[in-house]
């Protein structure tokens, strides 16, 4: 029998539809409340986005092809999302769903208006190899206070004789920029990805993440509700608007939408929205109470900037891999969903995704002047821009950025539980095992959530089953306790198992 007191979560992207889904499935009732007018935050898709012809300009005749949506920003989904992929299997995502990719490509600049061949990315050398391996073997103390680049340089790996740069690893795993990342996170993403090297390294979708993630998620939960007798409400277009926190007390939110404010306390409620947001309720009010809000200026969000070209026809020389656009200040990466998607593949005109890991710059910018900065970093690799372009669809994203996990933010980041009774978050600035900003970690948030609050409030109901991360082999795991006393020794061990697996992949 369901319980009469519904949690109330505020966020409808992935954690908090996480975090919803493990609450139905025990029997609890669940209010969703979400700001937009769809669900899936950043991994979700736009139905009828702003189109722009091939000069850049607004055009509202244009409309995408019949039953496409527009991904807010492309995604791949690394093997070591264990979480994900146990999602997936959840709710009906099968390989008949999903393409896996088998490498990483790069594309150089184009010559006197010829698109450059697309080549394998290069094999890290041998000092590459060595600065991994040194960095997956350190303590949290020995990174915690240096960016990437500093513990490169730290440890002379990256000298300006000789420089090196993991910027290309660290760009694919994360898709943001490597200039202020945290040394920490960078080891912590090598620690999950390395069990999987040998591996082919990413997945992708044959279909917009709305129609194949966000909407079978959705059904997942109200199958859920209505098996377990939970009762399941869903409100768009609902958004926080006051908080108040006591420790004695606990916590009370007011939610307003439709010209109606809703007030909720004495109850279970969840905060799954972004850290910009929440901590604009960090007043005299919460300090003392929940002085986490507080905290959350110490950490940063960058814009998370993407945009897909429809072309007129279909390019050619294209391939099924993802692929990097070398040296391109923006760190564009991308790859062409056209040659994936069923609906597209009836078109049988070229449609490329791309996303810039250096977006910061796009902030103050209007979506036609994104559009005229992308365009023509693009047009650099393929001269096919503006000429063969039937349309752009510009994502900016800068009022909806991503947490970056920059040098000692670690500190500054909530955990699960906010301190006071009856408030939780679910949201991938928390602490929590995948560390990186992520899908991954979006939906490991949520379980988290899921989690303490069946602890606090259903304790007879079944735990919420948390993948690990991917475990480390035995023999990194010993060499990382032999770091301790013999880290030369441990670092050309683990230089060597590396090498090996290298070889094997």
């Amino acid at each position: 029998m369901a319980n009469t007191m519904p949690t109330i979560i505020i966020g409808g992207g992935l954690a908090g539809m996480m975090c919803a889904l493990e609450l139905v499935s025990r029997g609890m009732n669940v209010k969703l409340f979400e700001k937009t007018e769809r669900l899936g935050g950043k991994a979700g898709s736009d139905e009828s986005p702003h189109l722009f012809d091939k000069t850049g300009t607004l055009d509202t005749s244009l409309a995408l092809p019949f039953g496409v949506e527009s991904d807010h920003g492309y995604h791949v989904f690394p093997k070591w999302y264990t979480n994900m992929r146990v999602l997936w299997e959840r709710i009906g995502i099968s390989e008949l769903d999903v393409y896996e990719g088998q490498e990483y490509l790069d594309i150089a600049p184009a010559k006197d208006g010829v698109r450059a061949p697309f080549v394998k990315e290069p094999s890290p050398n041998m000092r590459q190899i060595m600065s991994i391996c040194d960095l997956v073997l350190q303590s949290d103390e020995a990174v915690e206070e240096l960016t990437l680049q500093g513990f490169l340089k730290s440890r002379d790996y990256d000298s300006l004789k000789d420089p090196i740069s993991l910027n290309s690893f660290i760009l694919n795993a994360l898709t943001i920029g490597g200039a202020d990342i945290s040394s920490r996170a960078c080891r912590n993403v090598f620690r999950q990805w390395l069990p999987v090297f040998g591996q082919p390294n990413w997945d992708g979708l044959k279909g917009s993440l709305d129609e194949l993630l966000i909407q079978r998620l959705l059904g997942a939960i109200e199958a859920a509700a209505l098996k377990h007798e939970a009762r399941f409400e869903l409100h768009l277009h609902h958004q926080l608007i006051g908080l108040e926190a006591s420790k004695e007390a606990g916590a009370t939110v007011v939610v307003e939408g439709g010209r109606r404010q809703q007030v909720f306390s004495n109850q279970p409620i969840v905060l799954a929205i972004p850290q910009e947001v929440l901590r604009t309720f960090a007043d005299d009010s919460v300090f003392e109470d929940l002085p986490e809000l507080s905290k959350l200026h110490y950490l940063r969000s960058n814009p998370f900037s993407a945009i897909d070209v429809h072309f007129d026809g279909e390019l050619p020389g294209m391939i099924d891999e993802h692929f990097t656009l070398t040296d391109s200040p923006l760190g564009l990466t991308g790859f062409d969903i056209s040659r994936h998607w069923p609906r597209l593949q009836k078109q049988r005109n070229t449609v490329l995704q791309f996303v810039a890991a250096n977006s910061r710059g796009f902030n103050g910018l209007s979506q036609a002047g994104f559009v005229k900065a992308v365009s023509a970093e693009l047009a650099k690799y393929f001269p096919e821009i503006p000429e063969k372009v039937a349309f752009f669809v510009p994502h900016v994203n800068t009022g909806v950025p991503l947490f970056v996990n920059d040098v000692k933010t670690w500190r500054y980041r909530p955990t699960t539980r906010l301190g006071v009774p009856n408030l939780y978050l679910a949201s991938d600035y928390a602490q929590h095992d995948t560390d990186v900003t992520s899908m991954e970690g979006a939906i490991r948030s949520g379980l988290n959530a899921a989690e303490a609050l069946r602890c606090d409030h259903a304790p007879h109901t079944p735990a919420v089953a948390i993948q690990p991360t991917t475990p480390l082999p035995v023999e990194l795991q010993q060499l990382i306790e032999l770091a301790k006393t013999q880290p030369t020794e441990a670092r050309m061990q683990c230089m060597a198992w590396l090498s090996a697996q290298a070889q094997s992949a």
